[in-house]
């Protein structure tokens, strides 16, 4: 390992300039461009639920929320994007103390912008199987 600098130098005068320039922006790029990370969700969004604008009319709406960001990174596709953006929406909805969300808009692209939004409710089983809706997990 205490070699590695004269092992470099040895590669580079090897490669010479040109190619040692192409190798060591390859190697910054590399490094540079890490996974996109979808938000981790926080206590309590693992039980937040996605339901039909229907189903929000069982339960008290609480207000309106939104996620907004961009990944960055490489490996952003449609679905790292939506993962994200329902994590997102479903962190500020535990966040007030909601249990279940209608999003309202779902926007995102190729180059990591994302644009969720939605209405909070905090929706009872009561209530909910006074209105047909069963299967949820709600208190």
């Amino acid at each position: 390992m205490k070699n590695l600098p004269s092992q470099f130098v040895r590669v580079a005068r090897e490669l010479g300039p040109p190619r040692m320039l192409i190798v060591a922006c390859g190697i910054v790029m590399l490094a540079a461009c890490a996974a996109a990370r979808v938000p981790p969700l926080v206590a309590g969004a693992a039980q937040v639920e996605k339901i039909t604008a229907e189903e929000g009319l069982a339960c008290k709406y609480l207000r309106n929320v939104a996620f907004v960001a961009k990944l960055k990174g490489i490996g952003k596709s449609y679905e790292v994007l939506h993962q994200a953006g329902e994590n997102g929406l479903r962190n500020a909805v535990a966040g007030i103390g909601g249990n279940a969300f209608v999003d309202t808009r779902m926007d995102a692209d190729g180059w990591g912008r994302i644009d969720y939004s939605g209405q909070a409710f905090q929706c009872s089983k009561q209530v909910a199987a006074s209105y047909g809706f069963t299967g949820r997990s709600w208190h």
